[in-house]
């Protein structure tokens, strides 16, 4: 069983190698760091040590993918206990204005998570963040896995809306 899922990966390494680093040459600075976490990526993946519990492992690889860029820029793995409790990264190594961006970034996201209902944001949160199934949400807040659907469908496109206003 474990060299069939083995295999499993091993396909979406190769059938993913030109997306993943598409995917992280649109979120990176330059070619060089994208080669290098998609290859952290892979080692990752193929390094899971119980792979039959990785449901998608097309997804999960994006999901290490993202969870390493966030690890690249801040210094820091994403997880957290709360939002209040995200910090900036090894600061010693950032620029001032990085800092000052870092923090306006953050601000902005939470007076718009601020915005959305308490569910809503909850499943926002334990989604990205804690990357939490639709089930798992459901299941902690009390909701069917459709209403979570729809907060995160209807919460995500207003978050990227008044993102957008701040940028503009």
């Amino acid at each position: 069983m474990a060299s069939d899922n083995r295999f499993r990966e091993a396909d979406v390494v190769a059938a993913q190698g030109k997306q993943l680093r598409h995917y992280l040459r649109s979120r990176l600075a330059n070619e060089a760091d994208a080669q290098d976490l998609a290859q952290e990526a892979y080692f990752r993946l193929l390094r899971v040590k119980d792979p039959s519990l990785v449901r998608d492992p097309v997804a999960y690889l994006y999901r290490i993918a993202r969870n390493l860029i966030h690890e690249l820029y801040t210094g820091l793995p994403p997880a957290s206990d709360s939002l209040d409790d995200v910090e900036l990264a090894d600061t010693a190594t950032m620029s001032i204005e990085d800092v000052a961006e870092c923090g306006q970034q953050m601000e902005r996201l939470e007076r718009v998570l601020d915005t959305l209902s308490p569910k809503c944001r909850a499943a926002i949160v334990m989604h990205r963040r804690d990357g939490m199934t639709y089930s798992e949400i459901a299941g902690a807040l009390g909701v069917s896995t459709a209403m979570v659907k729809k907060y995160l469908s209807q919460g995500l496109s207003r978050c990227r809306k008044r993102l957008r206003r701040f940028h503009e």
